[in-house]
């Protein structure tokens, strides 16, 4: 009887390796040094800058892995923010109103869910995550400007990154 093994694939330093179809996919979060606010066209850097692309949320498990990573490091900081903005994939195409994807392995969408009224105010998604874990709009995606880099009094100092194991 002969075995085949495969080698294990991995990620880089920072990422979960997780299933996303047929693949095995990492998944972090990215961020500026201290946090620091950016604007959507930044946050897809940083990603780059991780050898990823800015990703969504393909599953509910994707979802809660992205609420845990924000969730701990708010915990643990001082920011005078009650939340931390985090983009993730999703652009507005100007001619049809429809978003258009960087992540060629984003299909579902499962793990996207709108805040009440918010899929139309802006080109680019983001997602808010608060320390205050009840709050109704913790885990919620809202559209806003893609220049922007804070939204009611919340920074956008996050990006949900994704790349393919290697």
């Amino acid at each position: 009887m002969n075995y085949v093994f495969q080698p294990s694939k991995s990620c880089p330093q920072y990422f979960k390796l997780i299933e996303r179809h047929s693949i095995q996919w990492c998944f972090g979060i990215g961020h500026k040094t201290n946090w620091a606010a950016m604007n959507q066209s930044s946050a897809s850097m940083v990603c780059q800058h991780l050898n990823a692309t800015i990703t969504g949320l393909e599953t509910v498990e994707e979802l809660e892995l992205a609420k845990e990573g924000i969730t701990q490091y708010l915990s643990t900081s001082t920011i005078p923010y009650q939340g931390i903005g985090a983009w993730i994939d999703g652009k507005r195409k100007s001619a049809t109103g429809e978003f258009q994807f960087e992540d060629p392995y984003l299909k579902q969408h499962a793990g996207s869910e709108w805040y009440l009224g918010q899929q139309g105010k802006g080109d680019c998604v983001r997602m808010m995550v608060f320390r205050n874990t009840s709050d109704s709009r913790n885990g919620k995606l809202f559209t806003v400007n893609c220049t922007s880099t804070s939204e009611e009094n919340v920074p956008t100092s996050a990006v949900i990154c994704g790349t393919p194991a290697k």
